[in-house]
């Protein structure tokens, strides 16, 4: 299961590279955009909610998540948000408590060869739009239960809970977070030395 210490370097501790059979499934960038200055979620959702109009009453977290495209390359995610975020995300329920997701994430200045990696793994289309955000994160489903090696046919709901819940953690905390799949998974297999095991 994944875990994160204060005293260890948090990106090594999710130890991505010692799972045994893991998919390279999506691709997710945590940004801090010029758009969402404000720590306050209220303030937050007062700037979303011409984007998001509802037809329904709901939740105004859910109104307030959006995934940009314009970044500003001087802002940064601290070390705070960054494990708030995946603590959520550890937290999502998931079949027989597997927790099957992982998660590669590079943190441009912090962990600048990890961050390349995610970068060079995806499509040229993605990279163009991507050169200026903070903090680059490749999402992994473990294909198969640790406890009795059998096939986890909930991997990737499993995992996409697990990324609905860090969205909206960043959500609360003034950042954004925005999903892809333009992707080369086989590179991104070779960079980061993933198991044959995948889809």
């Amino acid at each position: 299961k994944p875990c994160f210490s204060p005293h260890v370097d948090w990106i090594a501790a999710i130890n991505v590279l010692n799972i045994a059979t893991i998919i390279c499934n999506l691709l997710y960038l945590f940004i801090d955009v010029n758009y969402l200055k404000s720590k306050h979620l209220n303030t937050l959702i007062g700037k979303m909610e011409m984007k998001n109009p509802v037809e329904h009453s709901i939740n105004p977290l859910f109104a307030a998540r959006w995934s940009p495209y314009g970044f500003d390359a001087t802002r940064e995610v601290s070390r705070t948000d960054l494990e708030a975020i995946f603590e959520a995300a550890r937290w999502t329920m998931s079949a027989f408590n597997a927790q099957p997701w992982r998660y590669i994430v590079g943190v441009r200045g912090r962990s600048q060869e990890t961050w390349d990696g995610v970068f060079d793994s995806l499509l040229e289309g993605n990279q163009g739009w991507t050169k200026n955000v903070p903090v680059l994160a490749l999402g992994l489903a473990q294909r198969h239960y640790e406890h009795n090696g059998k096939p986890n046919k909930t991997a990737f709901h499993d995992l996409g809970a697990a990324s609905a819940a860090l969205t909206f953690e960043a959500t609360a905390r003034g950042l954004a977070v925005h999903q892809m799949a333009g992707i080369n998974p086989d590179r991104a297999r070779r960079i980061f030395e993933l198991d044959e095991d995948t889809q």
